[in-house]
């Protein structure tokens, strides 16, 4: 008998993520897919593409490292993992491999800030703060399933050298966040569009996407 869903299992960000993902290796060869040992959303892309998916095992600095050197070879990996490890283990990594050479590596990752619940190893609170101090880094959080699928879309054709995370979590604040240099832009995302910070739209949306301390703070931050 075939298995059925409910509408938040169908939606659920672990589903939307895999599936996203396995399309757009379809439309785009140079789009690859790593996992440092995350079984979720690798498992259609894995079997569509084998030979485009490289599980590194439990080695977020390795996934990064691996990830790098296919972005110089012209491809576009994106690497699904757990923000806890990808933040902090992986962290000088992601700077020095990734970051300053500006290459087209995206990081999704889930157990985002305080969302975890794995215990006290498995929360982020620091995620938001490391990844938007690095250069050339773009750091989305998705609100919502449906915003989740048009990030992931989006990215594939953002600035082609220009890394980016996505941080993936039960709620979040909807926030972009770029920085140059010395110089840092930021902007809400509403749905596909990109908001002035200072637009009462930008306002509204970040008082109704705070739901805990920390998203409060951040939501400050970003107005």
């Amino acid at each position: 008998m075939k298995q059925s869903y409910t509408l938040d299992e169908y939606n659920s960000a672990r589903s939307v993520v895999g599936d996203t993902i396995a399309e757009l290796g379809g439309k785009d060869s140079r789009v690859w897919l790593l996992t440092p040992d995350i079984g979720f959303g690798c498992k259609e892309f894995h079997e569509k593409y084998p030979d485009r998916f490289i599980d590194t095992g439990i080695a977020e600095q390795d996934v990064v490292g691996v990830s790098a050197g296919l972005a110089y070879d012209g491809n576009i990996p994106f690497i699904i993992g757990m923000m806890p490890f990808m933040s902090m283990r992986a962290l000088e990594q992601v700077r020095t491999d990734v970051c300053y050479p500006n290459l087209p590596v995206r990081i999704i990752a889930n157990y985002a800030g305080l969302t975890g619940n794995g215990g006290s190893t498995h929360y982020a609170m620091e995620d938001m703060a490391l990844y938007s101090s690095l250069v050339n880094m773009t750091v989305c959080a998705a609100s919502d399933p449906v915003q989740l699928r048009q990030i992931i879309e989006k990215s594939l054709y953002y600035e082609a050298r220009c890394p980016s995370a996505l941080t993936q979590a039960r709620k979040t604040v909807c926030c972009t966040r770029r920085r140059t240099g010395l110089r840092s832009a930021r902007a809400t995302w509403r749905g596909t569009e990109r908001i002035s910070p200072s637009s009462p739209a930008a306002r509204w949306s970040a008082m109704r996407c705070s739901c805990t301390t920390r998203q409060r703070r951040l939501a400050s931050v970003c107005a």
